[in-house]
C-alpha cells in the first residue's frame, strides 16, 4: 500500500562523513582470487584489505583502521572506533557507540549500530538492522528482513526491509522512500521525505561472502619458497639493524622495549620478508623503525602460527598469519611510507587492543602491489647484492 508523500523540511545534520570511495566485491575480485604463474601475489580484492580475517574481527575502543575491513565471520567495533573505508562481515556486524565508518557496511547477518554511530555510505544486511539513538547512515539501508530506527536516527537514502517490518522511532528521519515486506510503524514525531510502501516484499539476493583463506595459504607457500638470505635467532633481545633480505626463523620473540631498525636505500625500492615457521611475539614497546627506506619498498611478516604485538608497540609492514593476530593497547601498525600496511589471517581472529591504529586515516591500500608469483615462488623487488648481516646495533652501528 502506498501512502502520500509528506512535504517536510529536514535540518542538515552536523556530521562529517569520510569521502573515501567504497570497495565493491565484484566479479573481477572473484576471478582474481587465486594467484597463478606470472600473476600478482595477492588478488586485487585481497590486496585492498587493511584487515582480513578468516574468522572474526574485533576492534578495541578508540581504534582507527585507515582502510578496508573484511572478515569471514563477525565484525565488532568498540566504542568510538573509526574505519576509513568499507566493512564486509560474513556474520553479524556490531558498531559500538560513537563509531564511524567512512564507506559502506555489508554484513550477511544482523547489523547493530550503537548510539551516535555513523556510516558514510550504505548499510546492507542479510538479517535485521537496528540503528540506535542519534545514528546516521549517509546512503541506503537495506535488510533481508527488518529495519528499526531508534530515537533521532537518520537515513539519507531509501530504507528497504525485504520481508519484514520497518519501525521509525521517535524523532527519526528518512530522506527518501521506505519499503517494508510487512508493516511500517511511524512514530508521531518521525519524518520521511519520500513515500511509504508497506506489505511490499522486495527480492533480496545476498552476494556470497568471499573466502580468501585458500588464496592466503597459496601466498604463504609462495613466500616460504623464496631463498633465505639470513637465519635469525628465535629471540631478539637487543637493538638490531637489518638490511633488505629474506629472513627465516622457526619462531621469533622480541623482548620488551627493543628496536628493530630496517636500513635501506632511499633511491631504490627494496624488500624485507620475514618467514617465520610458527609464532611472532613482540614484547611491549617494541619499535620497528625504517631508516632510509624507499617509499615503494615492501615489508612482509609471514607467520605460520599466531602473531602477538605487545602494548604500545610501533609496527611496520603487512602481517600474513596462519592463525590469529592480537595487538595490545596503544599499538600502531603502518606500512612503508603512506601505505596502510595490513593484517591478514587464515585460521584465526584479528583482535585489536584499545586505541590501536592500523593504517592512518587517508593511507594507501595495496601493500603488496610490487609482488608477483611464478612457478609457486613469490617475487617482489630485486634484492641488492650487498645485503646487510643480522647484528646487534652495538656491533654494527
Amino acid at each position: 500500500m502506498k501512502y502520500s508523500r509528506q512535504l517536510i523540511i529536514v535540518p542538515l545534520l552536523t556530521i562529517v562523513f569520510s569521502a573515501h570511495a567504497g570497495y565493491e566485491h565484484d566479479q573481477d575480485d572473484q576471478d582474481d582470487q587465486n594467484s597463478s604463474t606470472g600473476e600478482r601475489l595477492l588478488s586485487e580484492g585481497t590486496n585492498k584489505q587493511t584487515i582480513y580475517s578468516g574468522a572474526a574481527v574485533n576492534a578495541g575502543a578508540g581504534s582507527i583502521v585507515g582502510g578496508n575491513v573484511d572478515a569471514f565471520a563477525a565484525v565488532t567495533l568498540g566504542a568510538d572506533t573509526t574505519i576509513g573505508i568499507d566493512i564486509v562481515g560474513g556474520a553479524a556486524a556490531t558498531l559500538g557507540a560513537g563509531s564511524n565508518v567512512g564507506g559502506t557496511v555489508t554484513t550477511f547477518q544482523a547489523a547493530t549500530l550503537g548510539a551516535n554511530a555513523m556510516i558514510g555510505g550504505g548499510l546492507t544486511s542479510g538479517a535485521d538492522i537496528y540503528m540506535g539513538a542519534n545514528t546516521a547512515v549517509r546512503g541506503a539501508v537495506t535488510s533481508g528482513t527488518a529495519v528499526s530506527l531508534g530515537d533521532s536516527a537518520s537515513v539519507f537514502g531509501d530504507i528497504t526491509a525485504a520481508l519484514g517490518p520497518v519501525v521509525l522511532g521517535a524523532n527519526s528521519r528518512v530522506y527518501r522512500d521506505v519499503t517494508a515486506g510487512t508493516a511500517i510503524t511511524v512514530s508521531a514525531s518521525a519524518t520521511h521525505g519520500g513515500d511509504l510502501y508497506d506489505s511490499t516484499r522486495t527480492p533480496f539476493d545476498a552476494a556470497s561472502v568471499i573466502d580468501r583463506r585458500d588464496e592466503l595459504k597459496l601466498v604463504q607457500a609462495a613466500l616460504n619458497s623464496m631463498p633465505t638470505t639470513e637465519m635469525l635467532a628465535t629471540t631478539m633481545s637487543v637493538n638490531t639493524r637489518l638490511g633488505p633480505g629474506v629472513y627465516h626463523a622457526p619462531g621469533l620473540t622480541t623482548t620488551a622495549g627493543i628496536s628493530l631498525t630496517l636500513v635501506g636505500d632511499p633511491e631504490t625500492p627494496q624488500l624485507w620478508v620475514f618467514n617465520i615457521d610458527t609464532y611472532l611475539s613482540l614484547g611491549a614497546g617494541t619499535k620497528i623503525i625504517l631508516e632510509n627506506v624507499h617509499q615503494d619498498s615492501t615489508l612482509i611478516w609471514n607467520t605460520g602460527g599466531y602473531t602477538f604485538i605487545g602494548a604500545l608497540s610501533t609496527f611496520r609492514g603487512t602481517i600474513l598469519a596462519g592463525s590469529y593476530v592480537t595487538t595490545g593497547a596503544g599499538s600502531t601498525l603502518n606500512g612503508v611510507a603512506d601505505s596502510c600496511g595490513g593484517i591478514l589471517t587464515i585460521g584465526g581472529a584479528v583482535t585489536l587492543g584499545a586505541t590501536n591504529v592500523v593504517g592512518a586515516m587517508g593511507c594507501s591500500v595495496g601493500a603488496m602491489d610490487n609482488c608477483t608469483v611464478e612457478n609457486g615462488m613469490a617475487s617482489c623487488d630485486v634484492l641488492p647484492p650487498d645485503n646487510e648481516e643480522y647484528c646487534p646495533v652495538e656491533e654494527c652501528g
